[in-house]
């Protein structure tokens, strides 16, 4: 809703264009599939004949018999239609592909609503655009919740205040949270600390110190700082290493040899 006016009203029609496409699509399969039956009869046929035979049946027109006939044909799976002096042909269309007019529709209804189409209806190709159109319509909800929906809140409450439904508030000042819906997730998370990590090995490697404390790499992903990597001095800690490793090859070298 925006100031009492339905969002939906702009793209209505799309919507109903969409069912029809959709409804239509699919009764006009039901038909296609219903094994509607030409019968074609030869120029030899005595049709006055036949006509005298079914009445004796009790059927007033052939055409009633041909149905009820047709009918239980399309009624089973097994049944059979026996004919003489006939040719039964099945009539039937190709269906026409719906979905180059229902994405029409479905377009101008996302247009209508400012909604992006991968985000209504979801994407299985192009990943990178749905990416860009989930974090655009973010940003669009935050802008909105910020907006028009903390304004909207307020108004209600201090509404409910001045009809004494609830206390007033005890500073007087209402203040509203929202969750960051541009926050990355948690599969996100550990794909930066991994980059992170990375950043730190390869600034090791080429300028001696890191970019990164360990800590810090935990933030990113979501953890508490642990209090015993605050000391930590990863260049230290790679000194340290690198003089353990040639103190044990020295010591290697040194060990004399002994002929068993």
């Amino acid at each position: 809703m925006d100031d009492g006016e339905s969002q939906l009203e702009v793209g209505y029609n799309d919507l109903i264009d969409m069912m029809k496409y959709s409804g239509g699509s699919a009764e006009g399969f039901l038909k296609n599939a219903s094994r509607q039956v030409h019968l074609n009869y030869d120029a030899d046929t005595d049709m006055g004949e036949l006509e005298r035979e079914l009445r004796k049946r009790g059927f007033e027109k052939p055409a009633d018999a041909l149905n009820k006939q047709i009918a239980l044909l399309n009624s089973g799976t097994d049944s059979a239609l026996i004919t003489a002096g006939a040719t039964a042909n099945i009539l039937s269309v190709a269906p026409a592909d719906p979905s180059s007019g229902w994405s029409v529709s479905a377009n101008s209804f996302a247009a209508s609503v400012r909604i992006p189409f991968t985000i209504i209806f979801g994407q299985q190709t192009g990943r990178l655009a749905s990416d860009e159109d989930k974090t655009d319509y973010a940003k669009r909800g935050m802008s909105r919740r910020n907006g028009f929906l903390s304004t909207l809140i307020k108004e209600f409450v201090n509404q409910l205040i001045t009809l004494k439904v609830i206390q007033p508030l005890v500073n007087g000042t209402l203040t509203l949270k929202w969750s960051d819906l541009l926050a990355p997730s948690q599969s996100e998370k550990i794909e930066l600390m991994l980059k992170m990590s990375d950043v730190n090995v390869k600034a090791q490697q080429s300028m001696g110190i890191p970019v990164f404390t360990p800590n810090e790499i935990r933030e990113v992903g979501g953890y508490e700082p642990d209090p015993d990597l605050e000391d930590i001095d990863i260049e230290e800690v790679e000194i340290d290493k690198t003089d353990s490793e040639k103190s044990d090859t020295t010591e290697k070298q040194e060990q004399p040899y002994t002929d068993k």
